[in-house]
């Protein structure tokens, strides 16, 4: 990209002025201070999720290129950096953002809410087996997010649950899945 500088009309030009700038926005580097408080979270690496005003329902996708070696004491914070690809050159350099660094993610089997039998403590879902007979078992269930549960453990990658519908169901009984 070429950027121009800004004259009047009435100023003088010679062989060493600078009269254009040639920039490359196709990466962009988001300087940014994070909070003391999470400073221990941020670590090179991490990705970071960014918005602008422009395009408000676009999430760029950053990563964490650098970091510095200790907090500022006087903005209490750590400073990082952020590397943004922008080849469509769709943000402009200066731009105000949005940053969501994501530090806190792990893979984890999530199943709905709606999918859980709740006896006292103890959660239970039905598996359904190949033959689409349902087995109540027992599950241990971590965190919950927008209408989904953790599961930690009694459930692996790949099994079929029931899902919704569970007055209808009864042990060892079988039944005709719908693939949602």
């Amino acid at each position: 990209v070429i950027g121009k500088r800004n004259f009047s009309d009435d100023i003088e030009v010679s062989e060493s002025s600078i009269v254009i700038n040639l920039e490359d926005s196709s990466i962009l580097y988001v300087d940014v201070d994070i909070p003391e408080i999470y400073s221990r979270f941020i670590t090179n690496e991490l990705s970071a999720d960014v918005k602008f005003p422009g395009n408000n329902k676009k999430i760029y996708k950053g990563i964490v290129v650098s970091t510095a070696s200790k907090i500022n004491t006087e903005k209490r914070s750590l400073a990082a950096r952020i590397s943004l690809d922008n080849s469509n050159l769709e943000i402009l350099p200066g731009s105000l953002l949005e940053i969501t660094i994501n530090y806190n993610e792990r893979n984890s089997l999530s199943i709905p809410d709606t999918s859980v039998i709740l006896e006292g403590n103890k959660v239970y879902i039905y598996k359904v087996s190949q033959d689409n007979l349902v087995k109540k078992t027992k599950i241990e269930i971590g965190t919950r997010n927008d209408g989904f549960l953790e599961v930690t453990s009694g459930l692996n990658e790949g099994e079929t649950i029931v899902a919704e519908g569970l007055k209808k169901i009864r042990p060892n009984g079988k039944i005709k899945p719908i693939n949602k």
